[in-house]
């Protein structure tokens, strides 16, 4: 009987310690890094709705949990595959992982363009906030 999943190469679990390790540099580095960057130009102009506007979007709000999430599935799935394990489980965990993967890259990017777009724009940021304030003066 042939299967789909047959058809996905089979990694190491070593990729697991791989993928935490990168995500565990980004959740120190990226999300304290953006957060000071975004307060020094909230200082500059003197507003707190500008930390509010830039953790709005759910990309920017839940990066710090998403990335805790798929740390501790990729170390404890690491500790509990078996170097030669081919089983089912593995390659269906393997593939769920790597796409969880993919999908944290995208949030970090995400996160990275709109910390720049916050630091080179004044513009940007005064267009952010007009929007804002027509959205709630909406309601």
């Amino acid at each position: 009987m042939f299967y789909l999943l047959d058809l996905i190469p089979i990694p190491s679990p070593n990729f697991l310690s791989d993928i935490a390790s990168f995500e565990i540099v980004i959740l120190a580095f990226l999300v304290p890094l953006s957060i000071d960057i975004v307060s020094k130009i909230s200082e500059r102009y003197k507003s707190d709705s500008i930390i509010n506007l830039f953790q709005k979007p759910w990309q920017i709000k839940y990066m710090p949990i998403i990335l805790l999430i798929n740390i501790v599935f990729a170390i404890a799935l690491r500790f509990l595959v078996n170097e030669d394990d081919k089983s089912l489980f593995w390659k269906i965990a393997s593939l769920i992982i790597f796409l969880f993967f993919i999908f944290v890259v995208y949030i970090v990017h995400y996160s990275i363009k709109r910390v720049y777009n916050f630091m080179i724009s004044t513009n940007n940021i005064i267009n952010l906030l007009y929007e804002s304030g027509e959205k709630a003066l909406e309601k």
